[in-house]
């Protein structure tokens, strides 16, 4: 069922940046933060569900769990210094 949710969030996430791409294609790297920043986002919680042996999380944080961490924070950053393009 994991799976399942997984295919689920990604076709919600699809949605969701197809319309932050609609508002914001002139500002480059807009939609990639906002796409890396929901997808770590989303992506953290669900690890726990994983079996340890898998890759999931087992005592502290599994490695996706971190990485999850990087894209979220990688996407913020890409959010803040977003800039218009110039015309």
């Amino acid at each position: 069922p994991l799976q399942l949710l997984l295919a689920g969030l990604g076709a919600l996430l699809f949605v969701v940046i197809s319309r932050t791409w609609h508002r914001h294609h002139a500002q480059p790297g807009y939609t990639l933060g906002a796409y890396l920043a929901a997808y770590g986002a989303t992506r953290f919680p669900l690890e726990f569900l994983r079996d340890p042996a898998a890759g999931g999380a087992a005592g502290w944080l599994s490695h996706s769990q971190v990485m999850c961490v990087g894209c979220v924070l990688g996407g913020m950053l890409l959010l803040r210094f977003a800039r218009p393009a110039p015309a």
